[in-house]
């Protein structure tokens, strides 16, 4: 992991399922590793429970909250949307907020949820917990970024299973709020980085106040 913040220059790191002790089993966890240059700015953070955290960073003209999510695959009993709800709530209206993770998500290219949703999702059909994210980015103004970078599909998949063939965009990062959409400037996969982990890295380039990625 410390290599691939090297190799891949990555300022601020989201970790998911990082294994956190509680009631007798290591499951889920969430957090960040920040580069030395940008911990002179980070004003806050928070883990609100085992699967949803929030990092604030002072910016020259808007403030960055950068929320990080562990979501349940579909079969488990756990709202995060909740969660995501709070934060939106407490946190400053004049901030630019960034929600990213693992979703357990797939995001199609249903014209209905234009312009919420880009063309370019690796699936073509969202599933049940694809929807639930769609319905909570209209719901707070913003936009699923990682739809809107065309790129081969090795650079849109997150995931690969056991098998080595089934493979899916299931970590969307990240989701913005609309009127700062144009501050994410690309996001995509890289194979190369070695986590001992069944998800690839998934780096996005923001830039505004703070040159961040």
């Amino acid at each position: 992991m410390l290599n691939a913040i090297k190799n891949y220059n990555i300022s601020i790191l989201a970790l998911q399922e990082m294994r956190w002790p509680g009631d007798g089993k290591f499951e889920n966890g969430v957090g960040f590793v920040i580069s030395e240059n940008i911990l002179l700015y980070v004003k806050d953070f928070q883990a609100i429970n085992e699967r949803i955290c929030y990092i604030w960073i002072t910016g020259h003209i808007f403030d960055l909250i950068i929320i990080n999510c562990y979501a349940p695959t579909e079969d488990k009993e756990h709202n995060i949307k909740e969660d995501l709800d709070r934060i939106c709530d407490i946190t400053s209206n004049y901030s630019v907020k960034i929600v990213l993770g693992d979703f357990n998500v797939k995001i199609g290219k249903e014209e209905v949820y234009r312009p919420t949703i880009g063309r370019d999702s690796l699936h073509d059909t969202s599933n049940d917990n694809g929807t639930r994210l769609i319905n909570f980015c209209m719901t707070n103004g913003m936009v699923v970024s990682s739809t809107y970078f065309p790129r081969k599909d090795i650079h849109k998949q997150t995931w690969v299973a056991p098998n080595q063939v089934v493979k899916n965009q299931i970590d969307h990062n990240i989701m913005i709020q609309n009127r700062h959409k144009g501050c994410i400037k690309n996001i995509r996969t890289y194979r190369g980085a070695d986590a001992d982990s069944d998800h690839y890295l998934v780096i996005a380039k923001y830039m505004t106040g703070l040159s961040v990625h």
